[in-house]
């Protein structure tokens, strides 16, 4: 996975680590499954869609399951299709299909 410093602000990056400690404390098992998958969509629906795209492909790097991998780039090619973005959006979605067939 890319390091937080790279692909995020500090500003994200410090209230992002501040908002995991307290979670972890809370709720560690949960923090440590969903909090990484749950960022981009955070990103997203907060209009950080440079943020949102690169910490979906951070997912994709890190993964090994094909179909988890293909989940995430159909998802990335949903955000862009939501914003207009038709050509990478189908550009997108046919690395999904073809990563979901491998």
């Amino acid at each position: 996975m890319l390091p937080a410093s790279y692909i995020e602000p500090s500003r994200y990056s410090t209230l992002k680590g501040r908002v995991k400690h307290i979670l972890q404390k809370r709720f560690p098992v949960g923090t440590k499954v969903c909090f990484d998958i749950a960022m981009p969509y955070v990103y997203w629906s907060r209009g950080e869609l440079k943020l949102a795209t690169d910490h979906f492909l951070a997912l994709v790097q890190t993964e090994r399951r094909g179909r988890i991998k293909a989940l995430y780039i159909n998802e990335l090619a949903r955000m862009h299709a939501h914003i207009g973005e038709g050509d990478l959006a189908a550009r997108f979605y046919r690395m999904a299909s073809d990563v979901a067939q491998e």
